[in-house]
């Protein structure tokens, strides 16, 4: 059966594997016969490379492999029996001291450590991507080791008082939930890496209970931690060119918009309600128009239909996701409601319909701060993955005190995960307690929406079923991504009482999961700490002197001004690529890559000026840097750097008619009679 081109090459690079591992194989039967020990754990070391790279490689080719001729087929199984017969060998050669030297003999001494590593580590392994952790309790010399090996990524558990090692300035010690997401915020840590925790000569005092137990939650918060870093990655990959396009068409309405830096020093000491849809909110929301005019009312879209459902207008409602969610909106009198929070990516029809009453922000900092750069307005707000972490970072920036939350469950109650008047308070959940899974039933048309925009059919869509502790104890039953904005609120707690602002934050939801870091009152409690408190200015006054303090028309002339520039260095990426194509033409022919290199050097400075071309074509420029990545000769590279060029080349011609489009329409706006 005749092949694609590009299938052709993912299963031509899996080949290259299995070949290599073949050999490999080989080479390891040959110098474990002849006892080498140096070369076998250095051929034993690339087989565990080799066998990472499988593993990614499988996933990327398997439905192609299933079409592949047949005799491509019985090669492959040729190489898989050669690799086998490697394999008891290698268990065995790995283990060979077990019985008979124990771990701490062997990390004390230098000249042993590498017998320790041959067993520790796992026969399928990344020595630069994949994370290792190991115990405070192991001797540097075993550290030491590991690093020669080639290993890239270590972190360390600190359960005592053990001192550090000094001087290992890679390695990173996680003593707490905090560290972890530290530790993915400041590494470049990828979709396919893998965490593997080895405790190795673990002391007597180690093997208790208690011990046992901040082991197990320490590895529970860096998995944790771990997922949401890969959520970050998986909204770039599946949604990074959606958030560059609706970026791109927001920009002239982003220009007449409000910023959130305009919002800076307005509410200083104002108590803030962030009112969030969690099924708790149901047998509270009474209570919420007795805060109007004594607390910045802010609610995040979900929410908005239930607050207006009692007669409750909020003074905000905040939308952060790209996705439609115009749908949460339906029902609520738009027209009372002083302004719209929007993340300058999301859905271009929410600011087409909400002109006069949007305040910006960048929902998304890594992927948004291009565009408000522009106007020199970027607010570096430590923003979270829930827009209900991203109202409470706005609270904290805007020193409001106390802020208070209301209907933040971060978990389900019986077979409800929103308040029966929310938007989607319809949807139930079908926890299966067996299996560990939850599934969903009687989703609304818009949460449907919103799900197959992250790949998933929420009829099908099933997900892990998790735990947190419990407002009132015990514990409560939630899903991966409440567990991961459980974690960023009380990451964001603690940076608040680090910072001894003295904010004090109320968690007033009465029901869900306890968040630490937070006074736990009722939301009657909480309207009594604020009897006597008196707002100096009118809220509503406040807000809409906000959204017309903007200078539309300076503002208009610095994007007219970007967007040029941009262009500019869009059409030099353009052109630099082209020459590149031109040039591997040459290099194909002659062998020679001297001024190929050149002038990739100069398209990778071009390139860096305008970043969001990575935004364009996210997927397809990772599939390139792979295929460079495996490439064995001179020939293949310049394939992959060809494919990359094309790449570039095409994101241009996509991107440079939409900026047009938005420069003409800025003129437009500024001189309407042209």
């Amino acid at each position: 059966m005749p092949q694609s081109k590009s299938a052709g090459a993912e299963i031509d690079g899996l080949i290259r594997i299995l070949e290599r591992m073949s050999d490999l194989s080989s080479g390891i039967l040959q110098a474990g016969m002849a006892g080498d020990e140096g070369v076998t754990r250095i051929r034993v070391d690339q087989l565990r490379q080799e066998k990472s790279s499988l593993l990614v490689k499988n996933r990327a080719v398997s439905e192609q492999l299933k079409a592949a001729p047949g005799e491509i087929k019985l090669h492959i199984q040729d190489l898989l029996n050669n690799i086998s017969k490697s394999e008891q060998f290698v268990s065995a050669w790995c283990c060979r001291y077990r019985g008979i030297l124990d771990h701490q003999t062997l990390m004390d001494s230098a000249e042993r450590c590498d017998d320790l590593v041959d067993e520790i580590i796992p026969q399928s392994w990344d020595w630069k991507y994949d994370i290792l952790i190991l115990p405070n309790w192991v001797t540097r010399a075993l550290v030491e080791a590991i690093y020669a090996r080639g290993q890239k990524r270590i972190c360390i558990f600190e359960f005592d008082d053990r001192p550090r090692f000094l001087g290992f300035e890679k390695l990173f010690y996680i003593a707490k939930e905090k560290d972890a997401f530290d530790y993915f915020s400041l590494s470049d840590v990828y979709a396919s890496a893998r965490i593997t925790y080895i405790s190795v000569a673990t002391p007597l005092e180690a093997t208790n209970e208690e011990h046992r137990k901040i082991e197990q939650k320490l590895l529970e918060d860096f998995k944790m931690a771990f997922v949401h870093r890969i959520a970050n990655l998986n909204t770039i990959k599946l949604q990074g060119a959606r958030l560059l396009t609706q970026g791109l068409k927001n920009l002239a309405a982003v220009a007449d918009a409000a910023p959130f830096s305009k919002m800076i020093g307005r509410f200083q000491g104002v108590p803030m309600l962030i009112v969030s849809p969690g099924p708790s909110l149901d047998k509270n929301i009474d209570q919420v128009k007795e805060f109007k005019g004594k607390a910045l009312i802010v609610a995040p879209a979900q929410s908005a239909r239930a607050l207006t459902s009692v007669g409750v207008i909020p003074d905000i409602i905040v939308i952060a996701d790209p996705n439609e969610m115009q749908y949460l909106l339906e029902g609520v009198p738009m027209e009372h409601v002083t302004a719209l929070v929007l993340g300058v990516t999301c859905h271009p029809e929410l600011y087409e319909k909400y002109a006069n009453k949007i305040i910006t922000f960048n929902a998304n900092l890594g992927l948004d701060a291009w565009i408000s750069d522009i106007f020199n307005d970027t607010t570096k707000l430590p923003a979270g993955g829930s827009v209900s972490t991203d109202a409470l970072c706005m609270g904290v920036f805007l020193k409001c005190n106390p802020i208070i939350l209301v209907g933040q469950d971060l978990s389900f109650s019986e077979d409800k995960q929103y308040a029966n008047v929310s938007a989607d308070g319809q949807v139930k959940i079908i926890k299966n307690e067996v299996n560990n899974t939850i599934s969903y039933s009687n989703l609304t048309d818009g949460l449907e929406t919103v799900l197959a925009a992250g790949g998933f059919d929420g009829k099908t869509f099933v997900e892990p079923l998790r735990t947190l502790p419990g407002y009132y104890g015990g514990s409560v039953f939630t899903k991966t991504d409440y567990a991961i904005f459980h974690s960023e609120f009380k990451n964001i707690a603690e940076a608040v009482k680090r910072e001894t602002q003295g904010i004090r934050l109320l968690n007033c939801t009465e029901g869900g999961a306890y968040i630490d870091g937070f006074e736990h009152i009722s939301l009657s409690s909480a309207k009594e700490l604020l009897r006597e408190f008196q707002i100096k200015f009118d809220i509503t006054d406040e807000i809409k002197e906000i959204l017309s303090s903007t200078d539309v028309q300076q503002r208009r002339g610095q994007l007219g001004k970007s967007l040029k520039a941009m262009r500019r260095n869009l059409t030099d990426a353009k052109i630099s690529a082209q020459k590149c194509q031109v040039l591997a033409r040459y290099a194909m022919r002659d062998g020679s890559t001297i001024k190929l290199a050149a002038e990739e050097k100069n398209l990778i400075t071009v390139v860096k000026n305008t970043l969001f071309i990575s935004l364009a074509a996210q997927e397809k420029i990772l599939t390139a840097i792979q295929l460079g990545a495996e490439a064995q000769t001179i020939a293949e590279s310049l394939v992959a750097s060809n494919i990359l060029f094309r790449i570039i080349v095409e994101a241009v011609g996509d991107l440079v008619p939409m900026i047009d489009d938005i420069i003409r329409k800025i003129e437009t706006k500024s001189n309407p009679e042209r």
